[in-house]
């Protein structure tokens, strides 16, 4: 078959499928370049897809998989030149906010020209790339702009988009009134144009997207985060392996040619998207599990802890799961030891006790996810929660910036969410488009830049991020109440949405203490089993792993004692009435703010 041959060639090697038999049959009879054609491969791909999955993601099976798509790719150019035009494609422009994450940033291009590669062939002429630079180091903001000429050069055109371009753009701002576009992009002197926050930084590149959405076609716009990669970890029989095995260029053309949405969101696989500030409880009880196993172990005898296990639901790493609607599946999660080769249990609690350390980077040691397989298409679901770091829009899109980003809390993919699904319904989807999230760089052992986490000296202080998340949660929450009782689309008092926020940070900080107590108790309980001296890690020449894993108890005691410094401010009337203000006066200029934001939008 001369207009197909490594898709009939894919067919071939199925044909006791009855279902792919029918679609070679059509295939053969495929004279030309046409929609008949492409209707054969838009049958099929789920099916091959099955097969794929079912091989582990086997890897001659894969590179088929993926030559299918680049033929497809090359039968899309000659079908649009043919008709004069391009009805299946879009122009894809990703969008990564970066502050001083060279390492990161390089490795999530490096994956993005690989998938480019893999999926659409040599030539590329619709994804592009738009760094966002929100970096205060001189040095990383020279290394951003090499990587952009640098990867332009191997034919992934990136844009820079720095200090000086954004307040460009924003001068060119002048419809809106002084005290919205603080609201919206903030107001901050040139000298510290830095560190605004991914929201700020994302809301201003709406500025840049929405002057040049007129020179693409069909143009999507796919905002990303620096530390997620294109490619995903799959459970095999011989453990996690990592592959390019989504097409993400074919499904959201797909999606938003035949569907009519106009926001579509994935998620993340590998490390959590959650701050460490709600994740210690569960983690406590996993090292507590796995401290219980590996004592009855010989220290010498070859290491036992290689199952793997993945997730069974999307919040098993966050500790109030249950406000979000999630119920606990699982107490505990093993530990499944990373190194290859042969190796000790000694070995494996020195790893274990290793990677404790990156948990307040937002590592989780047992709780990662793995990608599983569903037909995308036949499986999207109506959203509520946008995954900033994984999510697509039509330039129709541009209307919904990031609320409240000049607070700079936790929790704006889900506050954003909620008010997008308020508005646009069904026209707001969730599909299984996940991309790989890594919270720390294997050669330093921990993120090049995180904000809110302190590392001084002695600890590692994790107020600045543990305050904007409970803060970020008052806010979803006010925000899904206020909702209910038609925010936005109608009036609410001042008052009301002031009795809403209060209720809301009272509910919540009961929870949190509840939570601290639960920890602290974990806490004891852990270093009170790992002192025992009747266990094998007492030993005098394994002192070091015993210093490591009690810095680890004194952070965990130091982040979640009464002393916290989160937990005294808190504690602290004249604080929480200020930041209680500060979210009810966002909270209510947040309707007119929407509704200029949109007017100037789309003029």
């Amino acid at each position: 078959m001369s207009l197909a041959p490594c898709f009939s060639q894919l067919l071939t090697h199925y044909s006791n499928d009855p279902v792919l038999t029918d679609i070679a049959l059509e295939l053969n009879a495929c004279k030309s370049y046409s929609e008949a054609l492409m209707r054969c491969y838009d049958t099929a791909i789920p099916i091959l897809e099955t097969y794929l999955a079912k091989a582990q993601f086997a890897p001659q099976l894969l590179a088929d998989y993926q030559r299918m798509f680049q033929e497809r790719e090359q039968i899309l150019d000659k079908l649009a030149v043919q008709s004069g035009k391009d009805k299946y494609r879009h122009d894809i422009v990703v969008a990564i906010p970066v502050a001083d994450r060279p390492a990161h940033l390089q490795s999530c291009l490096d994956s993005l020209l690989t998938l480019i590669a893999v999926f659409l062939g040599e030539k590329n002429r619709r994804v592009s790339v738009l760094i966002i630079d929100d970096s205060k180091d001189d040095e990383a903001i020279k290394v951003h702009q090499q990587l952009a000429s640098t990867f332009t050069k191997k034919g992934l055109i990136v844009n820079y988009f720095g200090a000086i371009a954004q307040q460009e753009e924003i001068k060119q701002l002048t419809t809106l009134s002084k005290a919205v576009k603080a609201r919206i992009i903030g107001d901050i002197p040139t000298t510290q144009f830095y560190h605004k926050g991914a929201s700020l930084s994302r809301n201003i590149s709406y500025l840049y997207l929405r002057r040049i959405q007129h020179t693409k076609h069909n143009p999507l716009f796919f905002f990303i985060d620096s530390d997620q990669e294109f490619r995903v970890p799959v459970m095999t029989s011989t453990g996690e392996k990592y592959c390019y095995g989504i097409n993400y260029f074919y499904y959201l053309d797909r999606l938003f040619t035949e569907r009519d949405i106009i926001f579509c969101t994935g998620k993340v696989v590998g490390d959590p998207p959650v701050s460490p500030a709600v994740m210690a409880g569960n983690l406590l009880d996993d090292v507590y599990f796995f401290l219980q196993q590996i004592q009855h172990t010989d220290s010498q005898a070859a290491c036992q802890f290689h199952t793997h296990h993945h997730l069974h639901n999307d919040a098993a790493y966050h500790d109030m799961a249950d406000l979000f609607g999630f119920k606990k599946t699982s107490p505990t999660y093993p530990y499944a030891c990373p190194i290859d080769g042969s190796h000790t249990h000694t070995d494996c609690l020195q790893t274990f006790v290793d990677n404790l350390m990156h948990f307040f980077d937002g590592e989780h040691p047992t709780r990662k996810s793995v990608y599983q397989y569903v037909d995308i298409l036949e499986n999207y679901q109506t959203a509520r929660t946008v995954y900033t770091g994984n999510y697509v829009f039509t330039p129709r899109g541009l209307e919904y910036f990031i609320p409240f980003a000049t607070l700079k809390l936790r929790m704006a993919g889900p506050v954003l969410g909620r008010i997008i699904k308020a508005l646009c319904g069904q026209r707001f989807i969730s599909a299984n488009l996940p991309l790989l999230h890594k919270r720390t760089l294997t050669h330093l052992g921990r993120a090049e830049f995180r904000v809110g986490i302190d590392k001084c000296q002695h600890h590692i202080d994790m107020s600045g991020e543990f305050e904007r998340q409970f803060w970020g949660d008052v806010m979803l929450f006010s925000v899904e109440q206020l909702l209910q009782d038609g925010y936005i689309k109608n009036n609410i008092s001042l008052e009301e949405i002031a009795q809403t926020v209060q209720t809301t940070q009272q509910r919540l900080y009961k929870k949190y203490i509840a939570k601290q107590q639960e920890i602290k108790d974990k806490h004891q309980q852990i270093q009170k089993f790992f002192e025992q001296h009747s266990y094998w890690w007492q030993q005098q020449k394994l002192l070091p792993i015993r210093t490591q894993f009690d810095h680890f108890l004194a952070n965990i005691e130091y982040n979640f004692n009464e002393q916290a410094p989160v937990y005294q401010l808190l504690c602290s009337q004249e604080y929480v009435a200020i930041q209680q203000e500060k979210i009810v006066q966002a909270l209510f200029a947040y309707p007119g703010d929407h509704h200029a934001w949109t007017k100037f939008i789309s003029a």
